[in-house]
């Protein structure tokens, strides 16, 4: 039987309680959202609340406070979407938004969850600046970064790598290098979707196109995935 999880979406409304997905991590973007998101967690909709770098420059004073308050009030709230974007601008602006959750995500100890497009160097020199400092689990979302790098990163950052069906679709030799490089009990897949109409679809792409290049079957995938999943929403 193929299990369904979504470790990174964006959904924030009219969820289908009889979906097959067995649970799912929104990610909030955008401080707007971070209220109704919060009124959707609990034990199958996890919920990260954060600021994406493409919202770094819509910011109300004391956002950072704000957000303190609602993790602390919710012990289970993880932080997301946040990181670091080569092709938006504000990179200064960038960088100081991520630090500072950053530093709250090690603070509260709460798994954060990443974009990183394009600025993978500028991404690790952050990781070696805050030294040891950092947050007791990440998980990158559409992994596109170094392969060399991958044992390093789950060895100093206890990283988890997320794949999409969007990424397994325009499938090219670099996503194939990835996931070959990623052990299989560190693999997750997304749909990356703001609508549930949407998420199985993507799923399936990216279990499809995972079982294809790591030549395990989809049941098995998707069991491995699952306890994956387990683990991260459990801060393991």
């Amino acid at each position: 039987m193929i299990i369904y999880t979504d470790s990174h979406c964006h959904i924030t409304a009219n969820l289908n309680k009889s979906t097959p997905v067995l649970g799912r991590i929104c990610n909030a973007c955008q401080e707007s959202q971070w209220e109704q998101l919060t009124s959707l967690a609990n034990d199958k909709n996890f919920v990260c609340l954060g600021i994406h770098p493409w919202f770094v420059n819509d910011l109300s004073a004391g956002w950072d406070k704000k957000l303190y308050t609602l993790l602390v009030k919710n012990p289970k709230l993880m932080i997301g979407e946040i990181g670091l974007d080569k092709y938006h601008p504000w990179p200064d602006i960038q960088e100081t938004v991520f630090i500072t959750q950053m530093e709250l995500a090690y603070n509260l100890n709460r798994p954060v969850h990443i974009h990183c497009v394009g600025a993978w160097e500028r991404f690790l020199h952050i990781l070696k600046e805050l030294g040891t400092r950092v947050p007791l689990l990440t998980v990158v979302h559409s992994f596109n970064g170094d392969v060399a790098k991958i044992p390093d990163f789950i060895k100093k950052y206890n990283m988890y790598f997320s794949f999409s069906g969007k990424q397994l679709e325009r499938f090219d030799s670099g996503t194939a290098k990835r996931i070959q490089a990623v052990p299989n009990n560190r693999i997750l897949i997304e749909s990356d979707t703001e609508t549930e109409s949407k998420e199985l679809s993507e799923l399936n792409k990216a279990l499809v196109g995972i079982s294809k290049t790591k030549e395990i079957s989809q049941d098995v995938l998707s069991e491995q995935i699952y306890q994956n999943f387990q683990r991260v929403t459990q801060n393991d």
